[in-house]
């Protein structure tokens, strides 16, 4: 009797180990990544820095309708974005324009004017996070400049 309950205990583990290394496999499979940002750069070719002082992280959905604007402003930290929807383009002024598309990710220019327009159809949808600090505003708007 022992020699069954071996057997069967024996066997019961093997496939077991088996059906995890089966799922382990396909695991590698299924799970995709996709690099989105690896760099020290942001959009305009600052070198990335972080501000001083005590961390504060904000994340926000951004919807900006179609032909809509965000209206000129700068970011006293650095931001990702990821546009999740639509397309927008930003203007850094005397840096040029860019097109970001959905899909697209965006490290945004640190103290430095710009502002998105919307020049897709349908709303632009991008989720932003600011690597700020706490009594340090993560965006000011300001008058149009070139």
């Amino acid at each position: 009797m022992k020699y069954k309950q071996y057997l069967f205990m024996s066997l019961l583990g093997m496939i077991c180990f088996a059906f995890n290394v089966q799922a382990k496999d396909l695991s590698k499979n299924v799970v995709e990544v996709k690099k989105l940002y690896n760099g020290d750069q942001n959009a305009i070719g600052q070198v990335l820095a972080y501000p001083q002082g005590d961390l504060e992280l904000t994340s926000e959905l951004i919807v900006v309708p179609p032909a809509k604007e965000t209206g000129w402003h700068m970011h006293a930290v650095p931001m990702f974005g990821f546009i999740i929807a639509g397309e927008i383009t930003v203007d850094y002024g005397n840096k040029g324009r860019h097109v970001y598309k959905a899909g697209e990710a965006i490290i945004e220019a640190v103290n430095w004017a710009h502002n998105g327009k919307n020049t897709g159809k349908t709303n632009a949808r991008i989720v932003v996070l600011y690597m700020g600090v706490k009594g340090l505003a993560n965006e000011t708007h300001i008058p149009k400049s070139k």
